[in-house]
């Protein structure tokens, strides 16, 4: 089977001819996975390592919100805090697509970031129905400039309870997010440069979505692997699945030896691997999906919210793609049509280039292999951020992040501050005067007027962002029951038409660097080139006006509820109402064989 990651890995080789260089990988680095697949799949072995430090909070952002008809008291929304006992800096990590802060990949990385000697404060992505239902200002996560309004403002919140009642000794503030949570992060980096809150002086992120409507296509994509299998055929791959990750359980993962091991002893296929790694995680959206129905019925989804009709509007919620989600869920939110249009054209790291390429605080680590960017996308990394950019040749989607040499990697980078730009090449020699012939005389009289005109490359920052007006909450409607608190795999999230993994053609790089068209462009329109130039930072797309001048430090953009309460929690997930679909990893070894694998015991997909 072709590896479709391979491909562009080797479409890769062609960037040497632009000139800039990414930050250099210590040599010898023997990442022992060449297969994207199965290097993503090594990130479910990963688990909390449960150190006494941790402590489990909880935010009431929207206290309305707990009114909501068959959500009553679930409108809390969940974080996780280590605390060091001497004064420290604090990292804030956001969690990938779907994630709650307990997801175990949250935990491990936080738990690594502890041992590094920092306060950390683990928050869920905005993307999952508990953050959409507690946190999310309009209820309808998904358009990364306003999430990011959304969790500076939970933020703000969880750090003010550490300091104040927790007693956590804060130095300096610093920024970690991963898939998902990376571009999330990226917009929130972006509207901290503007309006700061947080000051954040170190930001890393951690493989990125670089073109969000890629991705989603992507995500939409692989959800769809196995779909006409039959279901023996799922029922058995999700048994070995299970089956590889309990015993993997029974060793706690100590670096490189460990996995390598794992690799011995997966069965599974490529196919097989996306299927247990996708094939269920658009349930994170449906889920989002019933909780914004019942914030705001926009009156998409026909079947009746109610306990005795749920299971029939959960069907229903379930097949929408991330696509549909933005274009029919999200998009009327934003106001005018065209102008919605416009503003969600900025939503991908493209359109922060001015940001990227300017604020040396800001580094990203990623991977060539990574199944969810193109080649192009990697090339726009390396020309806007250089020596920020650290890109790795193998490790999938977030699949190297347990590997030492990159905890050693990111160590260093949270050490650090803004990073020292590459001295600029050197000027080319003054050119020697040549006297050259007198042009001759041209009569003005008789000779027509044609000006010159110059054709001047455009940037990502030539398409300005539109203001859209904020969505208030709506007055919580009847019905839908919660969903459970779901534990997802890391991944990113928008959409126009793209190849599937796996497809036979040969990408390549191309000459000139150009954000990718929008998904709501039409097919075939021309992208225009990216500058490398070094430009002021760029306007951050808000729901709100900007500041009038002399306006106060305090950000008017940041949500302002009228109460807001903190609470400790030994067990905060909220009883599941239904099926959990995208359940953690198990903790210990089940006795239940692999033939009656239940669905809440499969790895996270």
């Amino acid at each position: 089977m072709l590896k479709p990651l391979a491909v562009s890995a080797l479409a890769l080789c062609c960037f040497g001819s632009l000139g800039v260089h990414a930050a250099d990988v210590p040599p010898g680095y023997d990442y022992p996975y060449q297969d994207p697949w199965l290097a993503t799949a090594s990130v479910a072995l990963l688990k909390d390592p449960q150190l006494p430090e941790k402590q489990v909070k909880d935010v009431t952002v929207y206290p309305a919100r707990a009114r909501t008809p068959l959500f009553e008291d679930k409108a809390r929304v969940y974080y996780v805090t280590y605390r060091q006992e001497k004064p420290a800096d604090l990292v804030v990590l956001i969690s990938g697509l779907g994630s709650v802060a307990e997801d175990p990949l949250a935990l491990y990385l936080g738990g690594q970031i502890f041992a590094m000697g920092y306060n950390v404060l683990v928050i869920p992505n905005a993307f999952n129905w508990q953050f959409a239902l507690g946190a999310s200002r309009s209820g309808y996560p998904g358009v990364p400039s306003v999430d990011a309004g959304d969790l500076e403002n939970f933020i703000v919140h969880a750090r003010d309870h550490a300091v104040r009642v927790d007693g956590m000794k804060i130095q300096q503030t610093k920024l970690v997010g991963y898939s998902m949570g990376a571009l999330e992060g990226a917009f929130l980096a972006a509207r901290e440069a503007q309006h700061p809150r947080l000051k954040f002086d170190k930001v890393v992120l951690l493989n990125p979505p670089v073109d969000t409507f890629y991705d989603l296509r992507q995500l939409d994509a692989l959800a769809e692997t196995g779909k006409n299998w039959s279901a023996d055929e799922k029922k058995t791959i999700k048994a070995r699945a299970f089956d590889l990750v309990v015993n993997a359980n029974l060793t706690d993962p100590q670096g490189a030896p460990y996995f390598r091991d794992l690799a011995k002893k997966n069965t599974l296929t490529d196919d097989q691997l996306k299927y247990v790694l996708f094939g269920l995680f658009r349930n994170s959206l449906s889920d989002v999906i019933m909780v914004s129905q019942q914030i705001k019925d926009e009156g998409i989804l026909k079947s009746p919210a109610s306990k005795t009709s749920l299971d029939a509007r959960e069907k229903e919620a379930a097949q929408y793609g991330f696509a549909d989600y933005l274009d029919k869920f999200v998009m009327p939110q934003l106001g005018d049509r065209q102008a919605a249009s416009q503003m969600v054209k900025t939503e991908t790291l493209y359109g922060l280039h001015d940001f990227l390429a300017s604020h040396h605080e800001v580094e990203i680590f990623h991977n060539a292999d990574d199944f969810l960017v193109r080649p192009e996308d990697i090339a726009y990394l390396q020309s806007t951020l250089t020596n920020r950019l650290t890109l790795f040749p193998h490790g999938g989607h977030m699949g190297n992040i347990w590997y030492p040499v990159n905890q050693q990697m990111l160590a260093k980078a949270l050490g650090s501050g803004p990073v020292v730009p590459p001295p600029a090449p050197p000027a080319p020699p003054a050119a020697t005067a040549v006297e050259t012939p007198a042009a001759p005389a041209i009569d003005t009289a008789a000779a027509p007027v044609v000006p010159a005109v110059v054709q001047a490359p455009l940037t990502p920052a030539s398409v300005q962002p539109v203001e859209m007006p904020a969505v208030p909450p709506a007055t919580p409607t009847e019905t839908a029951q919660s969903p459970p608190a779901t534990m997802a795999v890391p991944m990113i999230v928008a959409a126009p038409p793209a190849p599937l993994p796996g497809s036979d053609a040969v990408q390549t790089a191309p000459t000139t660097l150009a954000p990718p068209p929008s998904a709501l462009s039409p097919p075939g329109t021309p992208a225009p080139p990216v500058t490398t130039v070094v430009a002021p930072p760029a306007v951050i797309v808000s729901p709100a006006a900007a500041p009038a001048a002399g306006a106060p430090a305090e950000d008017p953009l940041a949500v302002q509820p009228q109460s807001v309460t903190t609470t400790t929690t030994q067990n905060p997930a909220p009883s599941p109402s239904y099926t959990v679909r995208i359940p953690q990893i198990p903790s210990g070894t089940p006795a239940t064989p692999p033939s009656d694998v239940p669905t809440d015991k499969l790895p996270p997909s």
